[in-house]
Parts: C-alpha cells; structure tokens; sequence
C-alpha cells in the first residue's frame, strides 16, 4: 500500500513537473512568436486608437476655438500671445498649418508692441449640440459635415476633415 502511495506521488510530481514546464515553453513561445490572436488583438487595439470618437470631435475643435479665440485687453491687444507664431505654434497641436493660417492672420495683427485681435465675429463652427454626418475617407482620415442655421450666420455647411498623425489633428476646413 505504501508503495503504491509511493509511486502516485512520484507519478504526480513527475505529471506536475511535465505540466509546468509545457507552461513556461508556451510562455517563452508566445513571448518570441506571438499567436495569431495576440497580433489580431494589438491591431484591434490600434485601429481603435484611430478611429475618431465624437468626444475627439468635441475635444478637438473646441480647443480650435479656444485658442483662436484669446482674451484680450484695452484696445483689444492679446493678453497670452505676442505673435501670429506663437498662436500658430499652439494651433500645431490640434491641426495643421495650412489650416491654422486659413485663421490667425485674418483675426490678428501683429504690431511692434504686440498682437491685436481684429475686432469681428468669429467664425461660423461646429456647434456640439447639433447632429452632423461622418464619412470614413481613410484608415487615418475622417471627415464629418454639419449643416448648421445661426442668427449671425445664417444657414452653412462645414465640413471638417480629421487626419491620425500620431494623434488625432483637424486637416482640412471646408464651408458650403
């Protein structure tokens, strides 16, 4: 009898042993030669990543607005930004260029003394609270069109296209 309690246990130990070793071998494989799964689930994971969310919508061209859009002073002289380069610089986070010089030089003016608002509207936006249309035109760009009626600007269209470039950017800005 104990000899057979011997040998259950020796043969535990040795099925045991087996096992994790099995364990660790599929570990180390994994590691080195990842499963069909784990690629699928990384790319999930990055395709998610790129896939515009509206609260991006809403993040993105809010902070648009907030950063053209600067407090200013007597005789309306900018009180965060001293020149067009610098709100330009700031405007690279969240769009391009091209889109940020479509704005900045038509609503400021650099003088020797500093940068001045030029008093006028602001631009016809995006308006969070209204429905809009979004059309997947890439892997990394979408583009959402909004058609909008407001008292100051009457009935528009904007179109706003949002490329991935590491982070999501505002690429385009186009009003019907």
């Amino acid at each position: 009898m104990k000899q057979t309690f011997a040998i259950l246990g020796i043969l535990f130990v040795g099925i045991m042993f087996i096992l994790v070793s099995f364990t660790k071998e599929f570990e180390t494989q994994e590691k080195h030669h990842p499963s069909a799964s784990t690629v699928l689930d990384k790319k999930d994971a990055a395709t998610q990543e790129k896939e515009l969310r509206h609260e991006d919508i809403i993040s993105l061209t809010k902070e648009f607005m907030d950063i053209l859009i600067q407090e200013s002073g007597e005789n309306y002289k900018v009180k965060g930004f001293q020149t067009e380069e610098q709100i330009l610089k700031e405007l690279d986070k969240i769009t391009t260029r091209q889109v940020a010089e479509a704005y900045v030089p038509y609503y400021y003016e650099e003088k020797t003394d500093g940068l001045y608002i030029v008093p006028t509207e602001t631009p016809p936006w995006f308006i969070p609270k209204n429905s809009y249309e979004m059309k997947q035109v890439s892997d990394v760009q979408t583009k959402i069109t909004q058609h909008n009626r407001t008292e100051l600007d009457g009935d528009y269209t904007i179109e706003i296209e949002f490329t991935h470039q590491k982070n999501w950017k505002i690429t385009n800005v186009i009003y019907r």
